[in-house]
């Protein structure tokens, strides 16, 4: 998919890449222009070590970020939310905090809202589940990665069902719940209360499972992405053939994920887990990163030993503060309250 594709051009910006482009590449500029790389962190002492003379160190200690200011094109190439380095940067702290609502503790929800509008197509995926959510209902979203890379188990799916109890008891009763409190799960807690629940998954059965768990209060996009198996190799089991042959009216025709409506779906299970008003997300997951810091709520997250822990920050998670830190920037810099956030997702 193209990103116009997924997202309207936001007003005042010319959002089409490509016809963008074709007016600078024959121009000596853009053929000389640097390519500067932020790279992917989470693995950073394996792929590209933090050091005092990395890109990372520039835009963390650098007035100029390491960004030449004479030349008219530089392309930045980066899977990062690396606004959080430029927060702590000595010489744009200042402007930065005053740049931003609250001093940018929600930076990313307000830059995302000014610039990520869903398309047509999109918007009317998202729509399409929205309007059946019933009204005065809190919306609990749940993201369960089965998948890819840092997946999830089929012995852990049940964890998310347990986080998410955790959660309404946590909305239900917000000053802590008394000795004497019975704690229910949720197959138990009355049909008619407050809370609906919208899943969020790339696995069809884990789809039927929840289902079967929590019926007419589960909502799901009409169609999800096709299942092709998970990275444990684990095979499918006939109560799971079951459970996904029962549900057969709910699960309507996959769609390919390597399509432009694959995408388009994807872009828009980010954005109705956004409508939530808690999220539960899987760990290590950009998808759940970009839903609860467009909506800019603490996310519950479910680990892959089932813990559920929950998030003091909004953001998503994704510098390793332990490397600069530890001699990995040409300037010192103190620990502040936004890296120690960070360290539950690390750990």
């Amino acid at each position: 998919a193209n990103f116009t594709d997924l997202f309207q051009s936001p007003k005042d910006l010319a959002w089409n890449l490509n016809s963008t482009q074709s007016i600078l590449r024959e121009s000596n500029e853009y053929k000389t222009k640097p390519e500067i790389w932020y790279p992917y962190c989470r693995n950073c002492a394996l792929r590209s070590p933090i050091s005092p003379n990395s890109t990372w160190s520039n835009l963390l200690c650098d007035k100029d970020l390491g960004l030449d200011s004479s030349l008219k094109i530089i392309q930045i190439f980066s899977t990062q939310w690396y606004l959080p380095v430029l927060q702590h940067n000595p010489h744009w702290h200042q402007k930065l905090c005053q740049m931003f609502p609250g001093g940018g503790a929600n930076a990313f929800q307000v830059l995302a809202k000014r610039l990520l509008h869903p398309s047509t197509e999109v918007q009317e995926k998202i729509d399409s589940v929205m309007h059946r959510i019933p009204k005065g209902k809190k919306l609990v979203g749940l993201q369960v990665r089965r998948t890819e890379n840092n997946a999830v188990g089929r012995s852990i799916e049940d964890s998310f069902l347990e986080c998410a109890t955790q959660v309404v008891n946590e909305e239900l009763n917000p000053q802590g719940a008394a000795k004497d409190r019975v704690r229910k799960g949720l197959a138990e807690i009355d049909p008619n209360a407050q809370f609906v629940y919208y899943l969020a998954t790339d696995y069809r059965p884990t789809r039927a499972h929840f289902q079967g768990v929590l019926g007419d209060r589960l909502f799901v996009l009409e169609n999800t992405f096709q299942s092709h198996g998970n990275n444990d190799n684990e095979s499918i089991s006939e109560s799971e053939k079951d459970q996904t042959r029962g549900k057969e009216k709910s699960q309507t025709e996959a769609v390919a994920r390597n399509s432009i409506v694959g995408v388009q779906a994807a872009v828009a299970e980010m954005m109705l887990l956004a409508q939530a008003d808690r999220i539960v997300s899987s760990p290590y997951s950009t998808f759940g990163y970009f839903a609860h810091a467009y909506a800019n709520v603490q996310p519950n997250i479910v680990k892959r030993d089932g813990t559920c822990i929950h998030r003091k920050s909004t953001q998503p998670c994704f510098q390793y503060w332990f490397g600069f830190a530890n001699g990995g920037a040409s300037c010192s810099i103190r620990s502040t309250i936004e890296m120690s956030e960070d360290y539950d997702c690390w750990l």
